[in-house]
């Protein structure tokens, strides 16, 4: 019981940049950072509708709930709810296997096999705001994929990842999430 007090303490008292740099090692950071940091994508912008992949969801998913220090255990049926929506019946028979895998409440983003051809697959975000699919996290006050507005409050067709705080009352860590996000190159607000 004394070594689990100590582990909570020293949690406690670790540093920001600490937490900041114990995530840009995750495989996850790595692989947003190389695909939106890239010559030519520019998305800081906005994504255009079908710039995200089922596997981008599920990478921008986990690094979330990692950021946001919450279980990532059996949360990805946010996204297999989107995939159902954004793709005919035909197309879902195919990777039907995965997709289950995707509702299973025991499984973490990390134990999905990424190199199946589920993940390949773009999302089309205007369908998924639409369908209101976008909160990604399970609980209003989280992320979600929104559509950007422009002054007159028009759609831009352009869309970003939005962090609210109601369930991020530490101010310390959604300023963490957006940082993160931030240095893999996509679009926060």
């Amino acid at each position: 019981m004394e070594f689990i007090q100590k582990l909570i303490r020293r949690k406690d008292r670790s540093k920001p940049q600490d937490k900041i740099n114990t995530l840009k090692e995750l495989e996850v950071f790595k692989r947003l950072q190389v695909k939106f940091t890239g010559v030519g994508m520019g998305v800081r912008s906005g994504l255009n509708e079908d710039q995200l992949s089922v596997g981008d969801l599920v990478d921008i998913l986990d690094l979330y709930l990692r950021a946001a220090e919450s279980d990532t255990r059996g949360k990805c049926s946010t996204i297999a709810r989107i995939v159902e929506v954004s793709f005919p019946v035909e197309q879902l028979t195919l990777v039907a296997e995965e997709l289950k895998k995707l509702k299973d409440n025991s499984l973490k983003p990390s134990d999905l096999n990424r190199t199946y051809s589920l993940y390949s697959l773009p999302i089309n975000l205007r369908r998924v705001t639409e369908e209101d699919l976008g909160e990604l996290s399970h609980y209003p006050g989280g992320i979600m994929i929104t559509e950007l507005k422009d002054e007159s409050y028009k759609p831009t067709g352009k869309y970003t990842l939005l962090l609210t705080n109601r369930q991020q009352a530490d101010n310390e860590n959604l300023t963490r999430i957006k940082q993160i996000f931030g240095e893999v190159g996509l679009p926060v607000k």
